[in-house]
Order: structure tokens, then C-alpha cells, then sequence
């Protein structure tokens, strides 16, 4: 976030995370890919310990993010792990890793990467929820998906609207 994003951070930060847990209501283990400065995983982790329940897996390879997020979870005793490395590293359930019911990452890479780091996890059934601006479509596209969503490659996708953003949407991504 730049300084000058400081006055709509609310609208455009804050709540652009937090309406993916009511994408997912009942969702109780989440993965965040690339968490950065923790956004979505940070906000996601809040909600889930003001729900009560729930875990969220952070995975970033910046040792000094991953220091500043483990502070964050510290300090507010947040349910939530940082993992220190690239999603190619964290074992995938087919290796005996974990399972998620969600995974999801923001302002981290195009679509099409995103799904290829997540499908670990979506073909053994998580859902992806992937905030997206206006250029969506194109995405959907590149991916393989038509623009509107659609199947592909045994997942579907969905471009669903966001509350933050009439003009963006969030690209839900289940096995077909």
C-alpha cells in the first residue's frame, strides 16, 4: 500500500479481504498464497476469531513479511501459521500435506499462476476465492476459462461481484 491509499483503505483493503469469508461461510481451514503484508490473511484471521473457529495458513517467502506477520499474530493471538517459503514448497494434500477448504491470494500474480500454484488444493476440494479488478475477464481468459467463467481443465469458475469495487469481481474456482 502506497500512502496515498491510506484514505480508502477501509473500502478498497479492508473489506475487499474481509467479504471472502462470507463467500465461505462455514470454511474453517484457509490458505493464503504469497501473504505479503497480510492482505486477505490477516483480516480473514481476524473474522475467524471473532467467529470463534477457523485456522488460516499464511505462506510467504519474504523472511522479513513472514517476521512481521508472526508479530501481527502475536500481538492480536490470531489463529494463524506463517509458512517461510514459495507455495511450491508447502507439500500438497496428495503428499500427505494439509487439506484446505479455501484457498486464496490477492495482488500476488495473474490467474492463471494463481491457479496453477493452488491446484494442489482445488482437485481435492478447496475453493479458490481470487480478488480480481476490473480486468478480470482477461484473466478468466488467459487462464483458459471463458470470460463470463465456465469449465476448464476439470475446475469451473465463477466471477462473482465484490462489495469493494462495483467494477471488480472475486473469481471463485472449484473441481468440476
Amino acid at each position: 500500500m502506497g500512502p496515498r491509499e491510506f484514505p480508502d483503505y477501509w473500502r478498497r483493503h479492508a473489506l475487499d479481504c474481509a467479504q471472502l469469508l462470507d463467500l465461505a461461510p462455514k470454511a474453517k481451514s484457509w490458505l493464503d498464497i504469497g501473504s505479503g503484508a497480510g492482505l486477505p490473511g490477516i483480516v480473514i484471521a481476524i473474522r475467524l476469531m471473532e467467529q470463534g473457529s477457523g485456522h488460516i495458513d499464511l505462506v510467504e517467502r519474504s523472511a522479513k513479511k513472514c517476521d512481521f506477520l508472526r508479530a501481527v499474530i502475536a500481538e492480536l493471538g490470531l489463529p494463524a501459521t506463517v509458512h517461510e517459503k514459495q507455495i511450491a514448497e508447502l507439500q500438497g494434500p496428495k503428499d500427505g500435506g494439509a487439506r484446505y477448504d479455501v484457498v486464496t491470494a490477492r495482488a500476488v500474480a495473474p490467474l492463471k499462476r494463481l491457479i496453477d500454484s493452488a491446484r494442489p488444493w482445488l482437485t481435492r476440494g478447496a475453493t479458490g476465492l481470487f480478488p480480481k479488478g476490473a480486468d478480470y475477464a482477461s484473466e478468466l481468459v488467459a487462464a483458459g476459462f471463458p470470460p463470463v467463467g465456465g469449465g476448464f481443465q476439470g475446475l469451473t469458475a465463477e466471477a462473482l461481484a465484490s462489495r469493494s469495487n462495483p467494477d471488480a469481481r472475486i473469481i471463485r474456482i472449484r473441481a468440476a
